[in-house]
């Protein structure tokens, strides 16, 4: 399951979700390393969602995105 333990190894992370009519939006926050996005996206692809927008950042370290999802087979 996509959840802070598994993406984020740190005690400084979040993970948020909001759902809208259109698509669900997912915050993430924790530390950066190097396969953090493919592996978000591999999960995200396991689950049978589709990411129709993303936007990441990265700081010192950190990593923030908020993507937008929706399901194969709703379509929202």
């Amino acid at each position: 399951s996509l959840g802070p333990e598994s993406c984020f190894p740190t005690t400084m992370r979040s993970v948020g979700v909001k759902q809208t009519m259109d698509h669900t939006a997912i915050e993430l926050m924790g530390s950066d390393r190097p396969g953090l996005l493919s592996e978000v996206s591999a999960v995200l692809t396991n689950l049978k969602c589709n990411i129709v927008n993303a936007e990441v950042w990265t700081h010192n370290m950190r990593a923030a995105a908020v993507m937008h999802v929706t399901d194969e087979e709703t379509g929202s």
